[in-house]
């Protein structure tokens, strides 16, 4: 519930907020104010600025990551479609036993953990070709 009142602040202050309130996203001077008297009297319960702040950035932090985290696993699930897609796609295409398939698997397996997950392309045809092997 909100109550009308009056407050003194100079006319720098005042000023300012009339200023930078559309700035900041708020509707009106008294929402600028209504928000910036609570964090003030936030900060001042608390008795430490750096706990204040340090919770209010928490929960950004946290927001943040939550969003980059739902982002990442959609795009690994993708990913993971497409992978399994072009699996079927080669086992039923170059008609493959399991022997072949457990080789280029740990082939792939050893080259991956050596290279720190980047595959050269010349190195993976030297190896098609028997050059490596």
């Amino acid at each position: 519930m909100k109550k009308k009142c009056t407050i003194w602040v100079s006319e720098d202050t005042l000023e300012k907020a009339q200023i930078k309130y559309k700035e900041y996203n708020f509707k009106s001077v008294s929402e600028l104010t209504n928000t910036a008297l609570d964090f003030y009297l936030g900060y001042r319960t608390s008795g430490e600025i750096e706990n204040y702040l340090a919770e209010g950035l928490m929960q950004s932090l946290r927001s943040i990551v939550k969003s980059s985290e739902d982002r990442l696993a959609r795009i690994l699930f993708k990913i993971a479609v497409g992978d399994a897609e072009m699996k079927h796609l080669f086992a039923a295409a170059l008609g493959l036993s399991s022997k072949e398939v457990d080789k280029i698997r740990k082939h792939c397996l050893d080259e991956i953990k050596t290279m720190n997950g980047v595959l050269d392309l010349k190195e993976a045809a030297r190896w098609q070709a028997g050059e490596d092997n």
